[in-house]
């Protein structure tokens, strides 16, 4: 239902490779990402009251100043962010509407919940337009596994709909679903190829790097490569079994003083 130059409202697109497929789909389709940043040790500055009412937000405290670290760190997602195609960057939902007021925009009809913690997804509602306008607010990620919360009152008054979605689930719902699938990989294959959307890939070989940095890295949510542990072939198995258990523990002990490998794919 999106067409060219509508906006979309993202409150993940600089976390893991997930976020960076997003802004790279949304740059090919011709939509506009807005992109929320709330990072952690930042003032929070939160929407509460009725939906459509700017007194939600016009009241909020905004005087708060980040720390000079946090400030830092804003700055630098922030530009990464605008380059892989965001309209614009703000720190909280308070702020974005504060920002949609001043330029008199049209607010979003799509908002996709990457944090999912008990409140983002209701910031998000806040920002959308109402629910005859057919809005949206699809929830996607796991968050920190809480239960989403949004207030009865705010719910009827925007009246839009709130989607789970789960990529294994949507797959495996309808036999259709995996030749759709296997048709939008053959796709994002085709764009790889020829240069037009790309994912940072670290790669890490059990064995000789230190894997417990692979997993580390793969937690780390403002990391946006994606993490792929390469295992040894059978007869690289096999060889190191052969040499005894000392040759195989070899590379398990030099692991730390290994770096790890990296690779764009495009």
């Amino acid at each position: 239902k999106l067409k060219p130059g509508d906006s979309i409202l993202l409150n993940a697109a600089h976390m893991s490779a997930a976020g960076s497929a997003l802004l790279q789909l949304c740059k090919l389709l011709k939509l506009k990402p807005l992109c929320i940043l709330d990072l952690p040790g930042a003032p929070k500055n939160r929407i509460k009251g009725e939906y459509g009412s700017k007194t939600a937000w016009q009241e909020a405290d905004s005087r708060a100043v980040s720390p000079p670290s946090v400030r830092q760190h804003y700055e630098r997602i922030s530009e990464w962010l605008v380059s892989m195609g965001a309209e614009e960057v703000f720190p909280d939902a308070v702020a974005m509407l504060k920002w949609r007021d001043r330029n008199q925009r049209m607010l979003p009809k799509l908002a996709l919940d990457g944090i999912s913690t008990r409140e983002s997804a209701e910031q998000l509602i806040h920002c959308l337009q109402p629910g005859d306008k057919d809005s949206q607010c699809v929830v996607y990620g796991y968050g920190a596994a809480q239960p989403v919360e949004i207030h009865p009152p705010l719910l009827a008054a925007w009246g839009g709909t709130l989607l789970g979605f789960s990529l294994n689930r949507w797959v495996h719902s309808l036999s259709a679903n995996v030749k759709k699938f296997m048709s939008v990989t053959e796709n994002i294959t085709k764009l790889i190829r020829a240069n037009k959307f790309s994912l940072d890939t670290v790669l890490y070989k059990v064995g000789e790097d230190a894997v417990t940095d692979a997993f580390a890295r793969a937690a780390d949510a403002s990391d946006s490569s994606q993490v792929v542990l390469i295992f040894p072939t059978l007869k690289e198995e096999l060889q190191n079994n052969g040499n005894g258990s000392g040759a195989a523990a070899a590379p398990a002990a030099a692991a730390p003083a290994s770096q790890p490998r990296y690779m764009q794919q495009r």
